[in-house]
């Protein structure tokens, strides 16, 4: 049997995606409350915050959901809704209503695409709206996403450039994203291995 398209993704620039989840872990303090959705590097990011305790997490992802549940005072909130059987995550409308409900600290977001003009893209309608719900949820909005993200577009925007307080990725972007993330407010923040 091969591998699954979320296995071959998992592989897909790991280096990058580790130090980016390294970088973004330290915005997490002890305590905090957050939403994560699904995407291989929010899945690294989860992996890296098992040195966290104490935290309520809110995912739509049963592999983040594994992965913090076990780590002492967590407290771990699995989003329901139609499963994908690739990736193990919950789209659709129930998923998107569960976490109308709650306010959180922090959303960490995985994209597909960051398009200068269009802003923060995924591939389906059910991830977008995700999103796009986790962003009005959180006091602080963060996009983890490696930097062959920049410049690709795709099929249903998440959010727009206003709606992201930063970026975490592992390179600079071209000078028009500067442009275009110093307009909207985000801010950029490089990771280092």
């Amino acid at each position: 049997m091969g591998d699954t398209n979320y296995e071959r993704r998992m592989r897909e620039f790991a280096p990058a995606k580790l130090t980016i989840a390294h970088a973004a872990a330290q915005i997490v303090r002890d305590g905090d409350s957050l939403i994560i959705d699904t995407g291989t590097t929010t899945t690294f990011f989860a992996r890296e915050l098992r040195q966290r305790r104490n935290l309520t997490i809110i995912t739509n992802s049963t592999e983040i959901a594994r992965t913090l549940a076990d780590v002492a005072g967590n407290k771990v909130l699995l989003a329901g809704g139609e499963l994908h059987g690739d990736s193990g995550v919950t789209y659709g409308p129930n998923a998107v209503d569960f976490i109308a409900r709650f306010r959180v600290k922090h959303a960490f977001l995985s994209i597909t695409a960051l398009d200068v003009e269009a802003g923060p893209m995924n591939n389906s309608v059910e991830e977008a709206e995700f999103a796009a719900m986790a962003v009005t949820c959180a006091t602080h909005r963060v996009i983890i996403a490696d930097s062959s993200k920049f410049g690709l577009s795709s099929f249903a925007r998440a959010c727009r450039w206003s709606d992201v307080e930063v970026i975490v990725t592992e390179k600079s972007p071209s000078p028009e994203f500067f442009t275009k993330l110093r307009e909207s407010g985000t801010r950029l923040v490089i990771a280092a291995p």
